[in-house]
């Protein structure tokens, strides 16, 4: 009978809902704003995104079509991908009065079957207290994935 109740309880745990990721910084400012932003180009990389700052009801869109409202739907998401395989050309613009950033990059991309190909992404994201809470997403794949701007900004 205790046997069956552990089971029980540990079955709920693993099907609750995932909350707050714990963020790598809390302060309204541009470099806590990257850092996070960094996190999460990083986690596409890495195709794992359980250390990205994620709330828990964080609301993704992709090509103006949602395709996740929480965040163990796109942790599901992310476990699923990870076809992309380097990021070049990535800018940042930061509106720390908002919380937002806007990241512009060129995805290099390799799916089983396909040839290789290059998308450019265009993504907005809004941290509040250091937590991931909108992704926006608008790729557009690129037959001439030239850099719009040199790889190196002047300085």
């Amino acid at each position: 009978m205790i046997g069956g109740a552990i089971w029980s309880a540990l079955a709920l745990l693993a099907s609750a809902p995932a909350g707050d990721a714990e963020p790598l910084c809390t302060e309204p400012t541009r470099a806590c704003y990257e850092k996070t932003a960094r996190a999460y180009f990083d986690a596409i990389l890495a195709g794992r995104a359980d250390n990205v700052p994620f709330a828990a009801n964080v609301r993704v869109t992709e090509q103006d079509h949602v395709i996740a409202t929480s965040r163990a739907d796109f942790l599901k998401e992310f476990r699923s991908t990870g076809a992309t395989k380097g990021l070049r050309n990535l800018r940042m613009l930061v509106d720390e009065k908002l919380g937002l950033v806007a990241v512009m990059v060129l995805s290099d991309v390799e799916m089983p079957g396909q040839a290789p190909f290059t998308v450019r992404r265009i993504q907005r994201l809004k941290i509040e207290r250091g937590l991931i809470t909108e992704v926006e997403l608008i790729i557009l794949i690129d037959q001439k994935a030239d850099a719009l701007w040199p790889d190196d900004p002047p300085r």
